[in-house]
């Protein structure tokens, strides 16, 4: 969703297109056209422009931004950028390199200007992808390469420190929309960590959901009301859920 929460954003399954649409489903308009495949969209803080994962057939996932109009895609980056996020001014992109780690790949956490289109590595990333800012810009949260650990990084100081740890594989990690705690998965369970004391808050469990497994597992996502969104299998067999 946009920042405002009017307009929605997302791609349609099994053709890999990008679309948006107002929040209540209205307005719809393609953006992007086989055969390129796209995943994991994200608006721009004034809701003008959608960055994305990228991806043509024979060639490696990249990131691009396009106007939420529409119009013709501009790509950011070095090729095998994964999961672009906007700065609070809109100016920066914040992404990682697309996992598994390698020794001649190894995973670290970039920025771009979009003004200028230079990329700089972020000191003291190295091993980590899949980077979030924060919503007033001050943080950004990754996640290890194992999936083990979520990392913050203070972007004043450029101190990195540890929110959460433990034995269950994570992913998808989202600020709240007040930036107070991030929601993320955490095995088959869906949490809250809290920046200012790393305390970890349930929030729903997903044992007993049929959830869809694409090329980056189970995607989980969150509402403008902060409540967790989560891409379901939809089977024939009937079900009871809430």
């Amino acid at each position: 969703f946009s920042r405002d929460g009017r307009n929605a954003a997302y791609v349609r399954y099994p053709d890999g297109t990008l679309w948006r649409s107002r929040a209540d489903g209205g307005d719809r308009r393609q953006l992007t056209f086989p055969p390129e495949r796209v995943a994991l969209p994200r608006w721009s803080p004034d809701g003008h422009r959608i960055a994305y994962m990228s991806q043509v057939p024979g060639e490696a996932w990249g990131i691009r931004v396009v106007a939420a109009a529409g119009g013709k895609p501009s790509s950011f980056g070095p090729p095998n950028g994964f999961t672009p996020d906007w700065s609070a001014d809109g100016d920066r992109l914040v992404f990682g390199s697309f996992p598994p780690q390698t020794e001649a790949s190894p995973l670290a956490v970039w920025t771009v200007d979009l003004r200028g289109g230079r990329a700089s590595r972020i000191p003291g990333s190295e091993g980590l992808y899949a980077p979030l800012f924060s919503p007033d810009g001050r943080s950004i949260v990754a996640l290890s390469a194992d999936d083990m650990r979520l990392m913050l990084h203070e972007v004043g100081t450029g101190r990195w420190r540890e929110l959460l740890a433990g034995d269950e594989i994570l992913g998808f990690p989202n600020f709240t929309r007040d930036g107070s705690r991030v929601q993320l998965l955490k095995g088959a369970s869906i949490v809250r960590v809290r920046l200012a004391d790393r305390r970890v808050e349930p929030v729903s469990t997903l044992r007993h959901v049929s959830l869809v497994s694409d090329d980056f597992g189970h995607w989980i996502g969150r509402a403008p009301d902060d409540a967790p969104i989560a891409l379901r299998e939809k089977g024939d067999a009937p079900e009871v859920y809430a």
